[in-house]
Formats: C-alpha cells, structure tokens, sequence
C-alpha cells in the first residue's frame, strides 16, 4: 500500500505491477509484498516504567511536572524538583521521544506521545513499550486504537498488567510500510483535531452571543414551498433526459443517484416545466428518512423531485446551505419523525412541514456555519471515497488471489509459489458444530454482564464479533459444549437469519460460547490448513455462490450440516496458505482504521451541528 498524503486531501494509491512471465502470469500483488508477520508486542519489546515517586517528593509548584493517571494527557496538578528529576532519568527508566505512553488503570488503553519534554510519569500506571527497530510508533499508536489486550478477563477491565501487553498479538507489515500507515493516520488525526478546535471555538461564537439576536422564524416566511410530483411516472422513464430525484436519491447533504439514475421524456418534463428544480433548491425527503435534505447544485438543475418537499428560500432571509444544515440537525430530523404519519411507512406531511420553525441569524453568520459544515462534508466524502477503494480493493483480491472458474492456479500469487491447488471438501479438513436444540437458551437467560460472554449472529460485524453487543450467559451453560467454547482464531458461520456471514474471532479477552445459530467451524489439522486463509477463503463469494445453487430455485431459510459438508475448499501448500491470510488480515486492519477515523468525522460534524444551532 502506498499512501499519498495532501494537505486536506487524502489519498489512497494501490500500485500493481507484473512479475516475470513463467508458466502463466503473475502479479505483484501492492509494491509492499511482503507478508505481515504475526508477534506477540513481548517478543519485539518490553514495559518499561518511571521511578516510583511518593506524595511527599511532590508539591502543587515546581519546575518538572509529575503526570498520575488522572491527569494523563492533561494538566499536571503536581510537580517535583529539578534535582530529582535529573537524578531518575539518569539513573532509571525514561522514555524516549516519540515512545507511546499507555494508561494502565482507570480508563485503560489511553495514549500519549511523548513529546520529549522534561516531565515524569506515575509508575505502573503510565507505561510504554521499550521496543527494537523492527516496530515504529506511529504504527503502535494505531495499532492500540483496535487492540484487544490479551489475558484480561471480567466485565470490567480495571487495570492493564505487564503480562497482559506483553502477551497481545500484534500483526506487522514491513518497518517502511508501518511509518506510510502510521503517517497517513497521523496526518487525518491532526486534520480532525484541528476541525474539533475549530467547533469549539467557531461554535461557541455562533450561539452566544449572536445567537441572542436569531429570529425564530416559520419555514413558509422565508421562501417558497411545494410538493414534487406526485403522479405515476413509469411510462415517462427514459435512459436520458430530465433527471428525476426520488426522496431515496437524497442523503445528508448531497444527491446519490448510485450507478443508474432515472431520467424523465422531455415532452412529459416540459409539461411540469414548473416543478422544475432551480440551483439552490433545498430538497427533503417526504417518504422514508424523513427531514433529510440536500441543495440542488448545477448538476441537478431543471431535475423534477418524485413527492419531495422542495424549499427554495428567499435569498434576502436565509442562505440554501445554511437551511440544508439545519434540516440535517438530529433536533429537526427527531421532529420530523415524530410528527409524521403514515400505513408502515413515515410520512413528512406538507402541512406539518409549514409548522416548523427555523432559527435564523444574519445572513454572513448563516454563510459561515454553512461554510465550515460544507468542509466538513467534504473531508467526510473524501475520507468515505477512501474507505470504499480499500473496501473494493480486498473484494477484488479476493477474486483474483483465489482460483476460479475450476482452475487450480489463482489470477495472482505470491512470488516463489507455482504449484497447483488441491480441491478439498469442507468436511474432510474441518468440523463444525452449534448449540444443540436441547440446549438453546432462552432471551430470560441473557446477562448484561458476566464471565461467560455469549455470541450470536446479530453481533457479526465486518468479518468478526462486536463484543460490545454481546450478551452473558452463565458459567453451567458454557460448560456445557466444549466444541462450542470459542478463542481466539475461531471461525463462525451464521446458519440462520442472514445466512454464511463469516467472522474470524480475535482480540477476545474472555471464555465464550455460542447461541443458536451459529457454526464454530474447526480445522482437523492445524498444520495443513491455516485458519486465517480458511477465513478469508469462506468470506469470499464462493460460499454463498455454493448456497444459491442448492437452494435449487427455492430460498434456504436454514443453512445445515448437510450442505456445508460438501463445499469444495481449494487449497495451496501451508506457507502460501499463511501469506494470503496474513495479506488480508493486513487490510482488514486497515479498513478498520479507516473505519474508526470515518466515525470520528461523523461524531465531529453531528458535535458542531448541535453546538451551531439554537
């Protein structure tokens, strides 16, 4: 993967280039082809601490300040002597600059970097790893974003031991490839920061004290309001033409027409030439998520909305972006809903729509708060567009780093491997077992907490469990069937509900067991089959290809024994087997990362939507 970072733009660059020619082509697969390499963060490092400091080595004035975990990250409230500070830094342990420091109590998991200041740290409660040069710190800081400590068992995690991140599994790529991502996350969390300062501070400013001075104004004074077309259409349709916006094509903020958009006659459209949309049209949704909207752009103009509530404001009161974000508000959209009717579906009633009231300050401040929500719009689709590459690009790989069409050599490979796939049924390399009838428990039986966590399908998530939406179960109920007591590098199938959705279990810090309604799929032979290439093999489309064609014209409500039993499975000698795992667990990190910083933007932007308006 390479990263290839600008100012406020962030881009994603997966390079491909050809191999040698041999007996077929092969493809290298990014320009970093190295395999990631799976260690435990004891193996490459260790924790290291301050010298313990007691209470009356401290005072509340001095020259170094002394950071306990409650003020961690913050402001120090205690500070010891120069003279002692030099001694313990010359004597014992000190981090270096750029070292991660970690919250071992309180609020575990929290991060530092060190930036290299005189100050000193509580020992035992804020630690780092002292690690070789074979791990950058940009990577470990990402890295403890998604970490799931190994050893810590219990509901509540109250302190973080040595033990516990000394035995957490970590999966490195080559040095070179961690400082890319590590600096690529770097960059976009700066990014956020600074938008975050900017709420904080252009927020406040908004409500007060101008916001004193809004008016409180109904939507019918400050503009025009209609409905789109409400009449049937189909025969109108064509491949060019008027674009037609249905209340489905409007998201927050912006039009999504996907990769078909629907186009009207242009005799049918001149007829209903005055429904036509105008450039700064505000758009909301009538049917379905209803108070969504979005501003009609050049691209959309002269379009026709399908029963759509079109605002076109009166640019003298209130500016079209200004609007669009306050219909975009959790309060208008809460209001929407709860005024709205309608027979199994929502329904924004026109008449309730003239009801609602908009706060309104002059029109430079409303041009202000648009224009910030606008960037951050943008770097929410940018982000969104990278999140989506890296997501196409491993369902690509998936296709090609896999045979097809029964051929036994895959598109790509790795350099170094030329023989052919054996193909292998499911059965013959894995067992698979569920909870058996007689033992499926009850919803009475689900716990907030506990000991034992219970996972069922409805906490798969992207190819793994969501343990903060786990259930509890007690300790006799997971005694119950070893062959369902799940651990790390498990493998489940969902069997009922939405059928063979595939998760690979990791990070678990806890005994767990499973409901009803999910295969543990497990490997008969460990040192033929490599669990993670199983995974990735599973989750691609050949699975559920497989099950559509035993359906046989039919739908499989329940996906049983009898038709997993038989899946064929191809597979590569064990080494390559491991570098396909691992190349993918490699980007299932990444997406996730990406993830996690797309959920930030999110949270920023829903932050300073509540902070702008009154």
């Amino acid at each position: 993967m390479i990263f290839s970072i600008k100012p406020q733009i962030f881009e994603l660059k997966c390079v491909f280039s050809y191999f040698r020619l041999k007996t077929h082509i092969t493809l290298l697969l990014p320009v970093y082809v190295h395999s990631w390499e799976q260690r435990k963060l004891g193996e490459i490092g260790s924790v290291s601490m301050c010298r313990r400091i007691f209470k009356e080595q401290t005072s509340e004035n001095g020259e170094i300040p002394f950071y306990k975990i409650g003020t961690f990250g913050g402001e120090a409230d205690a500070f010891i002597s120069r003279e002692l500070f030099e001694e313990y830094k010359a004597k014992y342990q000190y981090p270096k600059k750029g070292d991660i420091l970690i919250s071992a109590s309180g609020s575990i998991g929290r991060t530092v970097v060190f930036t290299g200041k005189n100050e000193y740290f509580q020992d035992s409660n804020i630690v780092w790893l002292n690690h070789d040069k074979h791990l950058d710190n940009s990577f470990l800081k990402c890295f403890y974003s998604i970490v799931k400590w190994a050893g810590i068992e219990g509901s509540t995690i109250k302190r973080l031991y040595n033990d516990n991140i000394l035995n957490t599994a970590i999966t490195l790529p080559s040095v070179e490839e961690q400082q890319k991502i590590g600096a690529y996350f770097e960059n976009l969390d700066n990014l956020i920061t600074l938008h975050q300062r900017k709420c904080q501070i252009d927020g406040c400013r908004f409500q007060s004290p101008l916001a004193i001075t809004w008016e409180q104004r109904k939507v019918t004074e400050i503009g025009k309001i209609y409905i789109g077309l409400v009449t049937t259409m189909t025969k109108h349709y064509t491949d060019e033409g008027t674009l037609l916006i249905r209340n489905s094509d409007i998201k927050d903020g912006k039009f999504e027409f996907g990769d078909n958009p629907i186009y009207l006659e242009k005799t049918f459209a001149e007829k209903n030439e005055t429904r036509m949309h105008q450039i700064g049209d505000v758009i909301t949704v009538h049917t379905g998520d209803v108070g969504t909207s979005a501003v009609i752009t050049e691209n959309e103009a002269k379009s026709i909305g399908f029963a759509t509530i079109v605002t076109r404001p009166n640019p003298k009161i209130i500016d079209s972006n200004y609007l669009c974000s306050f219909l975009n508000t959790d309060k208008h959209k809460k209001w929407a809903v709860s005024i709205s009717t309608g027979d199994g579906r929502t329904n924004y009633n026109l008449g309730d729509y003239f009801e609602l009231v908009v706060p309104v300050p002059s029109i430079a401040e409303q041009k202000r708060i648009a224009s910030y929500i606008q960037k951050l719009n943008r770097l929410i689709t940018l982000h969104q567009r990278k999140y989506d590459k890296l997501t196409n690009v491993k369902k690509s790989m998936l296709g090609k780093m896999f045979p097809q069409n029964g051929s036994n050599v895959p598109e790509i490979r790795f350099k170094g491997f030329t023989e052919a796939w054996e193909q292998r049924k499911l059965s013959e390399i894995a067992t698979m077992h569920a909870r058996i009838g007689w033992q499926n428990l009850r919803t009475s039986e689900f716990l907030d907490n506990g000991d034992y966590m219970l996972i069922t399908g409805t906490d798969f998530m992207d190819g793994a469990v969501n343990f903060d939406t786990c259930h509890y179960v007690e300790r006799e109920r997971y005694e119950q069937d070893k062959h369902i007591q799940i651990r790390n590098g498990s493998i489940l199938i969902t069997k009922d509900g939405t059928l063979g959705k595939v998760a690979y279990i990791q990070g678990l810090t806890m005994p767990a067991t499973l409901n009803a309604g999910v295969f543990n799929v497990e490997i008969r032979d460990e040192k033929e089959v490599d669990n993670r290439y199983l995974f990735q093999y599973l989750k691609a489309p050949f699975l559920m290809d497989y099950v559509d064609k035993k359906a046989t014209g039919g739908t499989i409500k329940h996906l049983n024994q009898n038709i997993l039993v038989d899946f064929p499975v191809v597979l590569p000698q064990k080494d390559e087997q491991a570098k396909i795992g691992e190349y993918f667990l490699g980007i299932d990190n990444l997406i996730t990362l990406h993830q996690r910083e797309l959920e930030k933007l999110k949270n920023l932007k829903k932050a300073c939507l509540e902070k702008m308006f009154v």
